[in-house]
C-alpha cells in the first residue's frame, strides 16, 4: 500500500473500540484492528541516526523538522553491542514514548525474506509505545495519539526523501497480508 493513501486512510478512521470476539465479546480499537496500531510499533527509516537525533532534540524548541515536541528521556546503550544505541524520547502531551534505535528492528518480520530486506535497505528504528496512564487526553485514543506522532515521523521523512517503511501497517484481522507493509518512496 503507498504511504498516502494509508495515511489518508488511518487518518480518517473513528476513534472506536469494535468486537472482535463474539463468544466473550473481546474488544479491540478499530485502529489497532484494521491498521495495526498497537504497542511497540515500529517505523524503520535509512537516515542518519546523530542527524535524526539532533532533529528530534531540537524539535522542543523548533518545527524545522517535525510539527511537533518531542523531549529527550534517556539514552540506554546496548549489554550486547557497545555500537548499538537508543535514545528515549516522550511526545510533549505525555502520551506516547518512542524509542529511536540507531539500528533497523527485525523483531516484526513475517518471513526472513522481510528481514533480510530491512537489514539492508534500513539504518534506524523508531518504536512506539503508548503511553496514557498518567497524562489522558479526553476524548482520544491512545492509538489515535500513535497516528499523530506516526505521521509526523513520515511527514519528516518524506520530506528529507528518507526510504521509510512500516512494517505493522497490516491490520491484526490481516496479520498474514504482508501486501500492506507499506514502503516509501
Amino acid at each position: 500500500m503507498k504511504l498516502e493513501d494509508w495515511l489518508k486512510k488511518v487518518k480518517a478512521c473513528p476513534d472506536r473500540d469494535i468486537v472482535v470476539d463474539t463468544r466473550d465479546n473481546t474488544k479491540d480499537s478499530l485502529l489497532h484492528n484494521e491498521y495495526g496500531i498497537y504497542d511497540n510499533w515500529p517505523v524503520l527509516l535509512r537516515a542518519d541516526y546523530g542527524e535524526v537525533l539532533q532533529h528530534l532534540v531540537g524539535s522542543v524548541t523548533s518545527r524545522r523538522f517535525f510539527a511537533r515536541r518531542y523531549k529527550p528521556l534517556h539514552t540506554v546503550p546496548s549489554d550486547c553491542n557497545p555500537e548499538n544505541r537508543r535514545q528515549d524520547f516522550a511526545y510533549v502531551r505525555g502520551i506516547v514514548i518512542f524509542q529511536l534505535r540507531n539500528r533497523p528492528d527485525t523483531y516484526n518480520a513475517p518471513d526472513n525474506a522481510h528481514a533480510r530486506r530491512w537489514l539492508r535497505d534500513y539504518t534506524m528504528t523508531f518504536m512506539l509505545h503508548p503511553y496514557q496512564d498518567d497524562k489522558p487526553i479526553p476524548g482520544v485514543h491512545r492509538h489515535r495519539a500513535m497516528v499523530w506522532v506516526i505521521e509526523d515521523i513520515c511527514n519528516y521523512a518524506v520530506k528529507r526523501n528518507l526510504p521509510l517503511c512500516l512494517p505493522r501497517s497490516f491490520g491484526a484481522k490481516d496479520t498474514n497480508d504482508t501486501s500492506r507493509i507499506v514502503y516509501w518512496p
